[in-house]
């Protein structure tokens, strides 16, 4: 009888440890699948309020902790807020009051750890801390108008006000910057060591001035804003060091400590916002057609360039050129030729049609896109005739 009872007792403890062991895997498996780690960038809120907007502003919504930003959107941080936003590798981009951003570039390769960062800045001041970029196809990268800033793992600054010089400022390792003319990289890149700064203006730019008689110490005022973005880093350094880089068990965390913010919701956001005062007021097109008659010989070439012009006339046009879509329409149902992406116009004509007509015409359209108001700009020429030459030209002249 005891022997029996042993037996029972022996059997029950089995199970139950049996189950036990089964109930503990479980457990643990659960727990592991909430600690995966975060493969899109996603804000925190720090102070309210912040917005995320389409690319022409006719939409905006406010922002809660925990969202994910994506690629494209414009972000604006209103006067008083401030947002961080988490990258994959645990990177983090500190936006401040009073600016807009948009993410043009954000991608993490978790097999290879190559992250992906391209970020412009359209008014403002960003901070960046990124940890080191393990692979050589890994890049950091935040753009204005003027200048990119790239790097592979340091923490600076970028800021760019209207009527104000735009700056970089370096708080830890070094940061490559190279100018932007017109749109396009000029001159060659270089390094702004730590506790260095640069200030420059469009004007300095297209000076061609060189950017290493720039480069000097960090007065007091930058200095200070430096070392309290310093002093939070370690703050969020913190935070993140209990758990495996920028995983979904951080998340967590930042979005307990937001529980209780309180959004708007939406704002009306079809006008532009008066904290930024619009810079352009049209998109010209701007081309010389030599030709007799305007009539234009098929295989010819036209350069075609696209200005925006300035609300202050005593800052010259912008050459967007480069930045602009451009389209070929046509009059007549017959394709007059096509357009790269440069501006470069080459006048062709369907075979059927041309042997029919001898002829075609239509014209040249541009659209641009401003990011800081959501504006579109668009601009097109008159009519323009493609013809069949009684000798032709020969094929990649040039006019």
């Amino acid at each position: 009888m005891i022997r029996k009872k042993i037996a029972i007792f022996v059997f029950v403890l089995v199970v139950i440890v049996g189950f036990g062991s089964i109930g503990y895997r479980l457990l643990l498996q659960k727990e592991q699948s909430t600690i995966e780690p975060v493969l899109t960038p996603w804000i925190e809120v720090v102070i309210l309020p912040v917005f995320v907007s389409n690319i022409d502003g006719s939409f905006k919504r406010e922002l809660k902790t925990g969202d994910e930003v994506g690629v494209g959107a414009i972000i604006e941080v209103k006067k008083g807020g401030e947002a961080n936003i988490y990258f994959p590798d645990g990177s983090i981009a500190r936006i401040d009051q009073g600016t807009k951003i948009t993410i043009d570039a954000a991608s993490f390769d978790p097999t290879s750890k190559t992250l992906v960062v391209k970020v412009q800045l359209l008014i403002g001041r960003v901070w960046s801390k990124i940890f080191s970029l393990t692979t050589p196809e890994s890049t950091w990268e935040v753009k204005t108008a003027n200048a990119v800033a790239t790097v592979r793992g340091t923490a600076f600054s970028m800021s760019s006000y209207p009527g104000k010089a735009e700056q970089l400022a370096v708080g830890r390792g070094g940061v490559a910057i190279q100018f932007l003319k017109k749109g396009a990289p000029t001159g060659d890149k270089i390094i702004v060591e730590k506790d260095k700064m640069i200030n420059f203006t469009e004007k300095i730019v297209l000076s061609g001035i060189p950017i290493t008689t720039l480069v000097k110490n960090q007065d007091e005022s930058t200095r200070t804003e430096i070392e309290e973005d310093l002093k939070k880093d370690e703050v969020l350094e913190k935070k993140q060091g209990g758990f495996s880089q920028n995983s979904s068990e951080f998340r967590n965390e930042i979005i307990e400590e937001h529980v209780n913010q309180s959004i708007v919701g939406q704002e009306n956001s079809t006008t532009t916002s008066s904290e930024i005062f619009p810079e352009f007021k049209e998109l010209r097109i701007l081309y010389e057609n030599k030709y007799p008659n305007k009539e234009i010989p098929v295989n010819s070439l036209i350069s075609f360039r696209a200005l925006l012009v300035r609300n202050n006339q005593t800052i010259e046009d912008r050459d967007v050129t480069s930045e602009v879509k451009w389209l070929v329409q046509t009059a007549q149902n017959i394709s007059i030729g096509t357009i790269t992406k440069g501006g470069v116009f080459t006048a062709k004509l369907d075979e059927n049609s041309s042997e029919q007509t001898g002829s075609g015409e239509g014209f040249i359209t541009a659209s641009w896109n401003d990011p800081s108001t959501g504006s579109i700009f668009r601009a097109q020429t008159s009519i323009l005739k493609v013809i069949i030459p009684e000798t032709p030209i020969p094929e990649g002249a040039i006019d």
